[in-house]
């Protein structure tokens, strides 16, 4: 089964950074969003989703930041008739940012492994962000 997913809307409501501006150390948040996925066929699928992330950023000091993070989501999206369900995804991310001061603006790159009801499917998964700590 071949799947394409995108999702979005990632809102961090937990962070262990100190202070404003200081992108080194652990941090954890959840997050709500959307996936919609493309099945077997001409079967879509889309629901809500929910989740966490955890993950450890280090500073540089010169303003470069590198980091890591894992994530997982449920999703129990239906693709349809004979199309299954795509239940969870999970994400390992590899990040590369520049501290703006107050925001970290940053890169992510890895592998995203989702589980459905026909077996797993792994995929590339990559974007861009801005990060604000919440202290």
């Amino acid at each position: 089964m071949k799947l394409l997913v995108s999702a979005a809307a990632i809102i961090s409501v937990a962070s262990l950074p100190a202070l404003a501006g200081e992108f080194n150390g652990p941090y954890l948040g959840l997050g709500v969003g959307y996936t919609d996925a493309d099945g077997p066929g001409a079967r879509d699928g889309d629901n809500t989703r929910f989740g966490g992330h955890v993950g450890y950023d280090y500073s540089f000091g010169s303003g470069f930041v590198l980091g890591g993070e894992v994530e997982y989501d449920r999703v129990n999206a239906d693709l349809g008739g004979a199309g299954g369900t795509i239940d969870n995804i999970g994400r390992f991310k590899a990040k590369a940012g520049y501290d703006f001061g107050p925001v970290l603006g940053y890169g992510v790159v890895g592998a995203a492994r989702a589980t459905t009801s026909f077996g797993n499917d792994t995929g590339l998964v990559y974007g861009v962000g801005l990060a604000y700590p919440v202290t």
